[in-house]
């Protein structure tokens, strides 16, 4: 596998979801604009809420940016571990009532494997507890054999406050140490006027009308 640079990443990551009909803007200011809700921006979808939630209306149904971020959540855990830092970028890739889990699982597997290079026996898909459509995407539309593919609940990490994610040789599989986390893939299946998103329905029942899809 090539190994490549932050810069060099950054603008594959991007040229290969505009080659997907992505429109790719610049990061936004650190500084939420009209959200009060936020002292700094700290994931790249949070610029983006208003196309989320239907108060606005995106430039394009499809987009891509590398947002600026500033960690404000977890930021006790800078210094502990090697992949927490005061500020970084954050990759991503937005459908807004465009596409959603089959595209996004399949774009986020090209990417890491094909543009990026990953050994995909390497690489192991973690999809929500009951999301069999997820679950089955990356079985049967993907080839990932079912006992690389890992189910967890709200009370694991990556659904405490993340979508599904694949993971480089470990993570929060059990019983594979050490690992990195090159893609997430998350469903907003709600996004309602009053401003509520969900990453499934299992987990934040919602009475809204946009489906939308986020990644990176």
């Amino acid at each position: 596998m090539a190994f490549y640079t932050v810069n060099e990443l950054r603008s594959m990551f991007l040229k290969f979801f505009e080659g997907k009909n992505h429109y790719v803007v610049d990061s936004f200011s650190l500084v939420p604009q009209n959200d009060e809700s936020l002292l700094l921006i700290n994931a790249g979808m949070a610029p983006l809420k208003p196309y989320f939630t239907g108060l606005e209306t995106p430039p394009s149904k499809r987009m891509a940016s590398c947002q600026k971020c500033v960690r404000t959540g977890d930021i006790d855990n800078v210094g502990l571990t090697n992949r927490h830092a005061t500020f970084f970028e954050m990759l991503g890739n937005f459908s807004f009532g465009d596409y959603f889990k089959k595209e996004a699982i399949a774009w986020c597997w090209e990417f890491l494997t094909e543009t990026v290079g990953l050994d995909p026996d390497r690489l192991y898909p973690s999809v929500y507890l009951d999301d069999d459509e997820a679950f089955d995407i990356w079985n049967k539309d993907i080839g990932i054999p079912k006992e690389r593919i890992f189910r967890f609940g709200k009370g694991a990490e990556s659904f405490s406050e993340n979508p599904p994610e694949v993971f480089a040789s470990g993570g929060m599989i059990p019983s594979i140490k050490g690992s990195g986390k090159p893609e997430r893939a998350g469903y907003l299946i709600y996004a309602g006027s009053a401003g509520r998103s969900a990453y499934d329905s299992a987990r934040y029942p919602s009475s809204s009308d946009i489906p939308a899809c986020r990644g990176g």
